[in-house]
Parts: C-alpha cells; sequence; structure tokens
C-alpha cells in the first residue's frame, strides 16, 4: 500500500490487513500513491509480487 494514498488512507489499509488471514503479506511503499502499476513504482511493485510468488512454490 502507498503511504500516500489518498483514497485508501494508511489506517484503513493496516486494519484491513490485519483482519485477512491466510498466506499475507503487507508492504508498505513510502512515498506511493493509491495506483501502484504505473510510472517508476511498476517494477519495484512487479518485483515484490515476483519475489512473493516465489515464495509460495
Amino acid at each position: 500500500m502507498g503511504l500516500n494514498d489518498r483514497i485508501t488512507p494508511p489506517g484503513i489499509a493496516r486494519a484491513t490487513a490485519r483482519n485477512l488471514t491466510g498466506q499475507i503479506d503487507y508492504q508498505e511503499l513510502p512515498g506511493a500513491p493509491h495506483w501502484l502499476f504505473w510510472g517508476e513504482l511498476e517494477d519495484r511493485v512487479a518485483a515484490m509480487v515476483v519475489d512473493w510468488l516465489k515464495t509460495l512454490s
């Protein structure tokens, strides 16, 4: 989640993550807005997803 997200504030995202069960890896990205798959963040978030998927196999 982006810490500069004005659509879903960090407190809401944290509360949602606490209520999820199962395989969850909650990450906060300083300076990131709501839309994480655009611009300079796209590669960074994609790499994080790939790394997470590798832990599942």
